[in-house]
């Protein structure tokens, strides 16, 4: 009987790596199959091939929320009228965006502030699309909001600034998003950073 010299040609591919790749969409099937192509010693060629070897992509969760700033430059800073006898309100626009490979829903809360209290900002979706904060149209976010792999929505942090408030006021904001699949939270930045500034 003669001995078959064989020269292997493996065609392998990372299962574990792929499973857990956010760029590839959660419950997809990658498979591996590998190739040993050979020559007998009778100078035949011929090529065996392995069986199938299948893996299945996990969710993997990932959120953001942007934009970023620093305490001497925040992502922003919009600006308003102050010594006003009425309130009025003042909006902070943010992009979340669902950077996992599946479907999740994300909560949105403040993550750090100087408003006094800390209370009296809300949250509200870009309902209209139109990238700008529209009172009476805008939906109040009350729950987590609901997104698909690489999706993104607008979002306002809307502050009422109480009548006569002191010109040169100034405060500041970061939200941040969790996502409910796995309790992953993005916030803009450190939480002691302003990724937002209201400027009275």
């Amino acid at each position: 009987m003669k001995n078959a010299h064989r020269l292997l040609a493996l065609l392998t591919l990372p299962l574990a790596a792929s499973a857990a790749a956010v760029g590839t969409a959660s419950g997809s099937t990658i498979t591996n199959t590998g190739f040993v192509d050979y020559t007998t010693d009778d100078n035949v060629s011929s090529t065996t091939t392995s069986n199938v070897v299948s893996a299945t992509v996990t969710q993997v969760y990932s959120v953001l929320v942007t934009p970023d700033g620093t305490t001497a430059t925040p992502g922003q800073t919009v600006y308003t009228s102050s010594n006003t006898t009425a309130a009025n309100q003042v909006a902070l626009t943010y992009t979340l965006k669902n950077t996992g490979n599946g479907a999740d829903s994300f909560t949105i809360a403040t993550a750090a502030t100087t408003v006094p209290g800390g209370t009296g900002i809300s949250y509200y979706l870009d309902t209209n699309g139109n990238g700008v904060y529209d009172a009476g149209t805008d939906t109040l976010i009350s729950g987590p909001v609901a997104l698909a792999a690489d999706a993104s929505k607008l979002f306002f942090a809307v502050y009422t600034v109480p009548a006569n408030t002191a010109g040169g006021t100034a405060y500041d904001v970061t939200p941040s998003g969790t996502s409910v699949g796995e309790s992953f939270v993005a916030i803009c930045g450190p939480e002691a950073v302003p990724d937002g500034r209201y400027a009275f």
